[in-house]
């Protein structure tokens, strides 16, 4: 049971329903990029195209991210923390068969996904990539109709 006056309602709706006022998150020193999230924080509009992304968004704990330039392009992985083991089991064999999915489509996604490596360990699930300079570059120049992906 919480009791709070009227003027603190929207700071206690913040750290009990959207997790804000927790302590602060700090990622690992890896890589040239480094970052942690909680996915339950971020805005819900980023996920409103995926009902499968906003359920994801809601049983994941963290999210952390890792990249580091190499003489052939990125080394990435994108890690999820799950609430207990069995979820995180169940979010990797969904990715997993996703992946498998993807790499029977035509052009450079099927190859990605052949490339990615999903992996879980107690309550995480990890999905570890590369991507070539070229792919980088494409990816990043990726603009409407014009995108090849």
């Amino acid at each position: 049971m919480v009791s709070v006056s009227e003027a603190e309602v929207d700071s206690v709706e913040r750290t009990l329903e959207q997790g804000r006022g927790m302590p602060a998150l700090e990622p690992l020193e890896k890589g040239v990029l480094s970052a942690v999230a909680r996915p339950r924080a971020l805005p819900s509009g980023l996920f409103a195209g995926s009902h499968t992304l906003q359920e994801l968004a809601e049983r994941a704990r963290r999210l952390e991210l890792d990249a580091d330039l190499t003489s052939a392009g990125v080394d990435a992985s994108l890690a999820l923390k799950l609430e207990d083991p069995s979820a995180a089991e169940q979010v990797s064999h969904a990715l997993g068969d996703l992946r498998d999915a993807l790499q029977s489509s035509p052009g450079r996604l099927a190859k990605f996904a052949a490339r990615v490596k999903v992996t879980n360990a107690a309550e995480f699930v990890t999905l570890h990539f590369e991507l070539g300079r070229d792919e980088l570059s494409e990816l990043v120049n990726c603009r409407g109709s014009a995108c090849a992906w």
